[in-house]
C-alpha cells in the first residue's frame, strides 16, 4: 500500500510570484480539489479545522496541501474511515475512497478512463478512487459483476503492537503549548515526522511545544500521506490556505 502513496508523498505546489495562486498537481485532494485545478491562496490568518492549507517540510524544503481536521487540544478517532473529533463526527463532502471492481467484459468500460484508476491485468481487476457520486455512476454500468471498497484492516501504519491503520486509528491527542512533546504517546521519532523533522534538523530546540499544531487529512482519505504518516504539522509551517468564496 505505501508503493501506492509514493508518488503523493512530495506534494509540490507551483505558486506563482506574481499571483497568489497554486497549481495541484496531485490527486491527495480530489474529490474537492482536482489534479490540475489553480486555486487561489491566502494569508493563513485565524485558521480553523476545515481550512485547506499549504504547509512546508522543513527537512524535505516541499511543500503540500490537506485539510486542517482536528487541532491542538482535540482528540481524534478515525473509526472505519469515519472521523471523530472530540466525539463529534467530521463531515466532509466529496470525499475519495479506493474501490476493487471487477466487470464482464475485457474492455474498459466507457467512462472509466475519466476516473482516477489503476488495473491489475493478473486480477482482471480494476483499483477506482470514488467519491459517493461516482459510485453510484460505476454502479449503472451493465458490465460491473463487483465493486467493493478496500479494506486496510491488516494494514498496520505505526511499528510495535499498535494495531492504527489508515482506517482505524487513534484515539489521539492533539498536543497543546506547553505539552512535553517526548511524553505523548512516544510519538516522537515513531511516526510523527513534522516534529521530529524540527528536531532533526535544529529548528526546534525544546521538548515543550511552543506553537499550535495540527492534524491534516486529503480529501482522497485512501491515497493521501497526509498526518496518519507524517504527523503533526506545526503552525509555523504554514504558509498559506486555500481561498473560500
Amino acid at each position: 500500500m505505501k508503493n501506492n502513496f509514493i508518488a503523493f508523498l512530495i506534494l509540490s505546489l507551483f505558486i506563482s510570484s506574481c499571483k497568489d495562486t497554486a497549481k495541484m498537481p496531485s490527486t491527495v485532494m480530489e474529490g474537492n480539489i482536482m489534479y490540475g485545478d489553480v486555486v487561489e491562496i491566502c494569508r493563513p490568518n485565524n485558521l480553523k479545522k476545515g481550512d485547506i492549507i499549504i504547509f512546508n517540510n522543513y527537512c524535505e524544503g516541499a511543500n503540500w496541501i490537506y485539510r486542517i481536521i482536528a487541532e491542538s487540544g482535540d482528540r481524534l478517532l478515525i473509526q472505519d474511515d469515519k472521523v471523530f473529533v472530540n466525539d463529534n463526527p467530521v463531515e466532509i463532502s466529496n470525499l475519495k475512497f479506493k474501490y476493487y471492481a471487477t466487470f464482464s467484459s475485457h474492455k474498459p468500460p466507457p467512462g472509466l478512463d475519466t476516473l482516477e484508476h489503476t488495473y491489475s491485468r493478473l486480477a482482471n481487476m480494476y483499483f477506482l478512487y470514488l467519491t459517493e457520486s461516482q459510485l453510484k455512476e460505476v454502479k449503472k454500468i451493465n458490465t460491473l459483476e463487483q465493486i467493493e471498497r478496500v479494506s486496510y484492516k491488516h494494514e498496520r501504519i505505526l511499528p510495535g503492537d499498535s494495531t492504527w491503520t489508515i482506517q482505524d486509528y487513534g484515539p489521539i491527542y492533539i498536543p497543546e503549548i506547553g505539552d512535553t512533546i517526548s511524553g505523548l504517546y512516544s510519538l516522537l521519532g515513531r511516526f510523527d515526522f513534522s516534529l521530529y523533522s524540527l528536531f532533526k534538523c535544529g529548528k526546534l530546540n525544546t521538548k515543550i511545544l511552543e506553537e499550535k499544531v495540527y492534524f491534516v487529512l486529503g480529501d482522497n482519505r485512501h491515497n493521501s500521506v497526509d498526518s496518519r504518516f507524517i504527523g503533526f504539522i506545526p503552525e509555523s509551517a504554514i504558509s498559506g490556505k486555500v481561498c473560500k468564496d
